[in-house]
């Protein structure tokens, strides 16, 4: 007779009735209260979570649960004020009640990496249900890096990266986190966000949650995201009138005192009572959330939150930002985004390049010379197919700029009369008003055309790193300014062998940098503003063509997926380049970190008049009073050249320079 066990068929209806139950509802609120722990270490507010510090979270979290109807949700946000712990309390609390398949992708690999090695794997170890579904350090454990599967097979989270199409491609997934969405460019495969939101395409139940601090205008995902959902704002009620308002920026920035940012505050658009940060905890928790677009409540919740609702920011903090950010467009862009929650709008066209010929001309400078207040000279290279093209960027105080010259070498790089002629040039020296030759302080040249013939002069010519770097332009926007170019990264997370020209190769920002440019271009109109940029007189309509080849444009993929970039509006654009590569030389050498007491000194040493040489009247006045530039009547040698070359070639430096001088001083006395 046999002895049963277990009963087989109990045990088969058991597990039958468990795969088809609904999963439980889940608050995640009040499960976050009771697993999330946050380490002193690793927060501002230690202990387990508190929905009374961040009372706005609850309702974002609603809209995630199961019960929602809604499919997408969006948050768009300013940096720091807890969308990666919103997505992980989602991840983690469906992970640990409800099981399932999850995706969190990030926007490389990389980030990917570093995502699950400093976010979920120190919170996991702290939540005891995710510590026992996905055990470590044991014969159990069944995680890698970037894929977590429970022990008992009912959950699994797979982290990625954007930038690979493979690994967007391989799954699906009925929840999906979308994380930094605003940095993600285009993949080998298409569009990521597409890719990243059809793994979800063949569940009816589906969740995707978008979570990003916003860029650039036009093309920023997240803001395009926010304005297609339901477009929610917190309202908060005033402290003395009770009257229910959103806290916007405009309101806040009347108050600013630059004298005393401490007495920065909202006023009431009612009863006009200053709302003041002591008022801010207790508003917060009475707030509520307002959808200007109810239509697309049950499709798509979008919500919107800037860092003066956040416990994280103060309010005389984000005044000393606005503060500092002026003047400064990379500073501008960091509180739009950072401090705002907004991505900062790139004008569409780009800076009227007659506009700056003509002011360049009238102004007189004479090419190949320094003006006063300029310092520390950079040369930026450009490499083409039949020519070396070169830029000498001179810099001064709060990054004034002024471009000195700029000549071609005709050749490749790998032509020996071409790399004849490049180490000359960079030994070359530009006068200033005092007598002083200024040298070239240190040298960027472009290391993405021909990047071995270019390291290989670079060895040849015996150069040292202090004096010259290897650089290229990076593809995304929201990049260091510079950062050394480390090893590739294949599609399987992979690193390639290491090249011969690392540590000598860096990426610049060229997207960050172009839109500074073209900022101060068409707003500096005085030389002695912040970030103006200044130009000898004499460059061809060819230069400026160049300097303004580029413009912010949106252009439709083989997809049909509408992709904002920098775009070529001409066929030739080294000039906009060069000017890039010599502000990333620049940037290296350390010039935006000097103090006024660094320029201080440099300007005691530069100023002072030479006895053999003294500075002309009209030199000390910026060259005032323009001087013809002769015509030439030779043909040009086979060496560096500028097409500002003059007669008389062959005269001593000392005796060119008398001879200009006696010019000006006939030019000066005929106008007068």
């Amino acid at each position: 007779m046999a002895t049963y066990l277990a009963n087989p068929r109990h045990h088969l209806r058991s597990a039958a009735a468990a795969a088809a139950m609904p999963p439980p509802p889940i608050d995640y609120v009040k499960w976050a209260q009771e697993n999330v722990f946050f380490r002193p270490e690793r927060s501002d507010f230690p202990g387990y979570y508190n929905p009374d510090v961040f009372p706005f979270f609850n309702e974002i979290l609603k809209a995630l649960s199961p019960e929602e109807p809604c499919r997408t949700v969006s948050f768009k946000k300013s940096a720091q004020l807890g969308g990666t712990i919103l997505a992980l309390i989602w991840t983690m609390g469906s992970l640990d009640v409800q099981g399932g398949d999850f995706m969190y992708i990030t926007p490389t690999l990389e980030n990917a990496k570093r995502w699950s090695k400093s976010k979920f794997e120190p919170l996991a170890n702290d939540i005891p249900g995710i510590r026992a579904k996905f055990p470590r350090n044991s014969k159990e454990a069944t995680d890698t890096v970037l894929r977590k599967d429970s022990k008992d097979g009912l959950a699994s989270l797979l982290i990625s990266g954007a930038n690979s199409g493979a690994s967007l491609s391989m799954e699906s997934r009925k929840n999906i986190v979308l994380d930094d969405l605003a940095k993600w460019v285009a993949n080998d495969a298409g569009d990521p966000e597409g890719q990243a939101e059809s793994r979800a395409q063949s569940f009816l139940f589906a969740k995707i949650f978008k979570n990003s601090t916003p860029l650039l205008w036009p093309g920023c995902r997240i803001t395009t995201s926010f304005n297609q959902g339901s477009q929610e704002h917190y309202y908060v009620p005033c402290p003395q009138c009770e009257h229910e308002q959103v806290l916007e920026w405009e309101n806040f920035e009347k108050s600013i005192d630059p004298e005393n940012t401490a007495t920065a505050c909202f006023h009431c658009v009612e009863c006009g009572f200053p709302i003041e940060e002591h008022h801010r905890a207790e508003m917060m928790k009475k707030g509520r959330w307002v959808a200007h677009n109810p239509k697309m409540l049950r499709k798509h919740r979008s919500f919107f939150l800037w860092s003066a609702y956040s416990p994280l920011a103060s309010f005389e903090r984000i005044a000393d930002s606005y503060l500092a950010a002026q003047g400064d467009t990379e500073k501008l862009q960091r509180f739009n985004n950072d401090d705002l929650g907004e991505p900062l709008i790139v004008e569409g066209s780009v800076p009227d390049w007659e506009a700056l010929k003509k002011a360049a001309d009238e102004a007189g400078h004479v090419r190949g010379r320094v003006p006063a207040g300029y310092y520390r000279l950079f040369l930026g290279i450009d490499c083409q197919d039949d020519r070396v093209e070169w830029l000498v960027r001179a810099y001064g105080r709060s990054n004034r700029t002024f471009v000195v010259d700029h000549g071609v070498i005709h050749g490749h790089i790998s032509e020996e009369d071409a790399r004849a002629q490049l180490k000359p040039l960079m030994k070359r020296k530009f006068r200033n008003p005092y007598g002083h030759d200024l040298p070239i302080f240190k040298t960027a040249i472009d290391g993405n055309y021909s990047t071995e013939d270019v390291f290989d002069w670079i060895k040849k010519a015996k150069l040292r790193k202090s004096e010259i770097l290897m650089v290229r332009g990076a593809q995304a926007h929201e990049v260091p300014m510079i950062e050394a170019v480390g090893r590739e990264v294949n599609d399987k997370g992979r690193k390639s062998k290491r090249k011969p020209w690392h540590g000598w190769f860096y990426n610049l920002a060229v997207s960050k940098m172009k839109l500074a440019l073209y900022r101060s271009l068409r707003n500096c109109k005085d030389p002695d503003q912040r970030n103006a940029v200044v130009f000898a007189a004499g460059f061809e309509d060819e230069f400026y063509e160049q300097l303004t080849a580029e413009a912010w444009v949106g252009e439709k993929n083989k997809k049909g997926v509408k992709i904002y970039a920098w775009k070529k509006q001409r066929d030739r654009n080294e000039v906009l380049d060069m000017m890039n590569y010599a502000d990333g030389a620049a940037i290296h050498s350390g010039v935006r970190r000097m103090s006024d007491a660094d320029w201080d000194v440099l300007e005691a040493e530069l100023t002072t008049p030479l006895p053999d040489v003294q500075g002309d009247l009209e030199d000390l006045l910026g060259q005032a009073t323009p001087m013809p530039v002769p015509t030439k009547t030779e043909e040009p040698k086979p060496e560096v050249t500028s097409s500002n070359a003059k007669d008389g070639a062959e005269l001593s430096e000392r005796e060119r320079m008398l001879a200009e001088r006696a010019a000006r001083r006939s030019q000066l006395a005929k106008t007068t």
